[in-house]
């Protein structure tokens, strides 16, 4: 035989690809990583990919919904945690399908060259983590965020536990006005605090001890009616529960009869673009005694609109401060 005949009998290769046997458990495993790599795996990478942006447009759908609605029956986070689980195991399902039947009904079924590990990183980089990521971060920065309450400063709205979802859109295209709820962030801290407005521009505020007055005149409280308690409300015998009438708004707050205060502050007009915020429990005492103190409008004064990150609209999730245990009855509950 001639040495150009055995040099075409040596190279002429007829290469199929990737012949190693594909694993379901591994299959499986990674389609629950990322819903497309499971399709990828046993061969399927255009598919794959398609997988993997259909579960992004369904993130985004979800966050418009939610933006629309305003409200979602259970915590954002396990919503998208349970759908993420009932994709997977579709979509699991189907490759289980479809490696039985190349196994059964096409035994010539072999993987594609370019089916590799490189490419399962990319992929997976470029098609799930980098769109979710943007998204979250998107979703985070302008249309929603959590906020978790450590202090009993919003008592009875708000209870030590609690986890606010934070709408940080409401207040771009409506005015604030008195007995409105808003997050801002701590002028000193990283913390998120939830206040009371409970003046805006023009107004005079002055304070003294427990008595807050607007305009000169005395802002009135009354004793919360029991018909009006709302479900999942955590009576305590340390607190009064009132009912503040700050000209036409009606708003909760509590007072603690054994705590009180003298502070006094002097008349001051709250200028343009500002508001006076306060906590619902105005027994907490604003200074900065031990970590965790309440801090409102007593202590930093009028602040700025653009420092207000948005408008608490209900509990996510919620649980006890001291025994973890979950507190299903205030889940969901709109915050007044």
């Amino acid at each position: 035989m001639s040495q150009v005949a055995m040099h075409a009998t040596t190279t002429d290769v007829d290469y199929r690809g990737e012949t190693a046997p594909r694993q379901r458990w591994l299959a499986v495993l990674l389609t629950y990583l990322c819903p497309g790599l499971g399709y990828m795996y046993i061969g399927h990478v255009l598919k794959g990919i398609t997988v993997n942006l259909l579960f992004v447009l369904l993130l985004e759908a979800f966050v418009i919904v939610l933006s629309i609605l305003k409200f979602f029956p259970l915590m954002p986070i396990g919503v998208l945690v349970l759908a993420w689980f009932v994709f997977s195991t579709l979509v699991a399902a189907h490759v289980l399908e479809l490696m039985a039947r190349a196994q059964h009904q096409e035994p010539e079924y072999v993987l594609k060259n370019y089916n590799h590990w490189v490419l399962y990183c990319v992929v997976f980089l470029l098609s799930y983590v980098t769109p979710i990521s943007v998204t979250t971060h998107f979703t985070a920065r302008y249309l929603w965020s959590v906020a978790p309450m450590h202090t009993a400063a919003m008592y009875p709205a708000v209870e030590p536990g609690d986890t606010l979802i934070i709408d940080r859109m409401v207040y771009r295209k409506e005015p604030l006005k008195r007995g409105d709820l808003v997050a801002i962030r701590a002028p000193q801290g990283d913390e998120t605090l939830v206040l009371r407005v409970v003046a805006v521009p023009d107004d005079i505020v002055r304070i003294e001890g427990m008595n807050l007055y607007l305009n000169d005149e005395a802002v009135q409280s009354f004793p919360l009616e029991p018909e009006n308690v709302q479900q999942g409300f955590v009576a305590r015998d340390d607190m009064y529960v009132w009912v503040e009438h700050n000209h036409s708004e009606r708003y909760v707050i509590s007072l603690a009869p054994r705590m009180m205060h003298s502070m006094v502050l002097a008349p001051t007009r709250i200028e343009d673009g500002q508001v006076f915020l306060l906590s619902d429990n105005r027994s907490q005492v604003p200074i900065y005694k031990e970590p965790g103190t309440i801090r409102d409008s007593r202590l930093f004064g009028a602040i700025d609109v653009d420092m207000i990150e948005g408008k608490p609209l209900y509990i996510g999730w919620s649980v006890h401060p001291v025994t973890n245990a979950v507190r299903w009855e205030r889940i969901g509950l709109r915050t007044q």
